[in-house]
């Protein structure tokens, strides 16, 4: 990962906890579900963020808890949750840009 993508991240995530309540990767996790066209694997999350699969299991069963995730199918070992139509998702992209965009305008000291 470069030091820019973990600068992202760093900033996504401490925006995610400031808004979530220690969240961290609430909105990171909604983001990259948005992303891949509302559709959720834990070991594919947790490999594309960098992220524990415990850390993303959390996350998932929260949004599936809150009505945002639905179980759709299992393959083999893997479970898939699809994303419930809402506008949570686009929410997630907009502060996961919002994010990169205040961390971009940091001037280094």
């Amino acid at each position: 990962m470069s030091t820019r993508t973990a600068d992202n991240h760093d900033a996504v995530r401490a925006l995610s906890g400031r808004l979530f309540g220690g969240a961290r990767y609430r909105v990171e996790v909604g983001a990259a579900i948005a992303d891949r066209k509302l559709l959720a694997n834990i070991a594919e999350l947790a490999d594309e963020l960098g992220l524990g699969r415990q850390t993303v299991a959390q996350e998932l069963r929260r949004l599936e808890d809150a009505g945002l995730l639905q179980r759709t199918k299992q393959q083999e070992r893997k479970v898939f949750l699809s994303g419930v139509p809402s506008q949570y998702w686009s929410l997630c992209c907009e502060l996961r840009a919002e994010a990169a965009a205040l961390l971009s305008n940091v001037k280094p000291y």
